[in-house]
């Protein structure tokens, strides 16, 4: 009886032990599997929260109206570090901002001029703003905690503004713009327009009188650059020259006069549109030599290093380096129109330049520089036509395009009149806001500005 006894009781601390056991072994997963559940959870619920409002992970984190925001430019030959340190961020963090910003850009490369916003709380420093000015957006680095930072490209919404402008000539088109709240670089798209057939070192004249409307690009309520001249209007001595921009749909397009022609023509008169003649095509007095003889074209005075462009298509027939009177120069055939053109002194042949290869108009062929006979940096540029020399501040090459018939019908009533309408107002100052979808939209321009509800006034 009493083994028996002991036999049993055994069994019956076995069962419980056994019971015992498998309900911790329950316990322990049923804690495991709501600690997993938990962490999940949580991991979604940051996920949905980093994307809310449409904004990116990293940067809504951050909200920049809670930070106080300091700024300033790089200046030339400044680095990132010494920025930073300038504008009071601790050396500890300089690393590794910098390392974020290298994953947008090689922060060797900025420019001087770029400009960077610092957002500080409590804190410490939570953004870092870089602002790249041939870029349309920003690389906003953001702080993820323990010193480390996130940097994300974001694209600034560009806007839309038609700026018209207008001048009477006092010394030069240049000055006289920039007098009137141009820029050097609106200039330089102005002179493109007419450079084929008005060459404004030599043919301009005071008292003359230009106009045009352009599309300005404005971020943030700063113009970060220009779209397209979209009519342009110069009245000189002798004849008044009205550029309207025909669009093809696809973003591109040129500017035509009333009868349809082209102002591109396939040759430029000059091969960079500012420069200054120093010597014209004729008989003069060689000032290294002392020789009379004859200039059989243009000097055209300009920074050591400028870039020289191919007057049209063709093909290079002459590469040469170290030529005692041209130093190194190059010579082009173009086609089967008859001109040659021939350009001397060049500080160095652009690479891929050689005899042999295919060049289009506008194509960077060299730099100025003063190689061979020369008393200082100049580009010597020459005109043949069927083998003969010419005048090349003469030369008129033949327009590359034409619009006719009801094509052309259709231009000029749609796209011409009204354009050539703003321009004869001669309202001068006016902006006026676009969708930047829109593009070039002269019906409304015109009705707009006849019934000045939409415009805004000073720029």
């Amino acid at each position: 009886m009493r083994t028996e006894f002991k036999s049993r009781r055994s069994r019956i601390i076995a069962a419980v032990m056994t019971s015992v056991l498998l309900v911790a072994v329950v316990i322990a997963l049923l804690v495991t599997n709501f600690i997993h559940r938990s962490t999940a959870v949580t991991v979604v619920r940051t996920a949905e929260m980093d994307s809310s409002d449409g904004e990116s992970s990293i940067a809504g984190r951050v909200n920049p109206e809670d930070l106080t925001w300091t700024a300033s430019k790089l200046l030339r030959g400044e680095t990132l570090s010494t920025l930073l340190g300038r504008m009071d961020v601790p050396d500890s963090l300089h690393y590794a901002i910098i390392q974020a910003i290298a994953t947008q850009i090689d922060p060797r490369r900025m420019p001087a001029g770029a400009k960077i916003e610092l957002g500080w709380s409590l804190g410490g420093l939570l953004r870092v703003d870089f602002s790249h000015p041939a870029r349309d957006g920003v690389i906003q680095t953001t702080s993820v905690g323990n010193n480390q930072y996130v940097a994300e490209y974001v694209i600034i919404p560009a806007d839309t503004i038609l700026s018209y402008y207008d001048g009477i000539v006092s010394t030069s088109v240049y000055e006289t713009l920039l007098e009137n709240g141009g820029t050097p670089q609106l200039a330089v798209l102005f002179f493109e327009v007419f450079q084929f057939t008005h060459y404004f070192a030599v043919d301009t004249r005071r008292g003359d009188r230009f106009s045009f409307v352009v599309e300005e690009i404005w971020r943030e309520g700063v113009r970060t650059g220009y779209g397209s001249i979209l009519a342009a209007r110069y009245s000189g001595e002798f004849d008044t020259l009205t550029a309207v921009l025909k669009t093809d749909g696809m973003g591109t397009g040129e500017h035509f006069d009333d009868e349809g022609f082209t102002f591109r023509r396939d040759l430029l008169r000059v091969p960079f549109p500012a420069a200054r003649i120093t010597s014209t095509y004729g008989v003069r007095r060689h000032p290294v030599t002392g020789q009379t003889r004859m200039h059989h074209g243009v000097d055209l005075a300009a920074d050591r290093g400028t870039p020289v462009v191919a007057a049209g298509r063709g093909v290079v027939t002459i590469a040469a380096r170290n030529d005692p009177g041209y130093g190194n120069w190059v010579h082009i055939k173009h086609g089967d129109s008859g001109f040659e053109t021939r350009y001397g002194h060049f500080q160095k042949i652009a690479q891929g330049i050689h005899e042999g290869v295919h060049v289009e108009q506008g194509d960077v062929i060299g730099y100025v520089g003063s190689t061979g006979q020369t008393t200082g940096p100049h580009l010597h540029y020459e005109v043949f036509r069927d083998g003969k020399r010419m005048n090349p501040l003469k030369v008129k090459g033949s327009p590359v395009q034409r619009i006719e018939g009801d094509e052309l019908a259709a231009f000029i009533e749609t796209t011409y009149r009204p354009w050539t309408y703003l321009l004869d107002s001669g309202e001068s100052g006016w902006e006026l806001d676009v969708a930047a979808s829109f593009g070039p939209m002269p019906v409304l321009l015109s009705s707009a500005f006849a019934s000045k509800k939409a415009m805004g006034y000073g720029r």
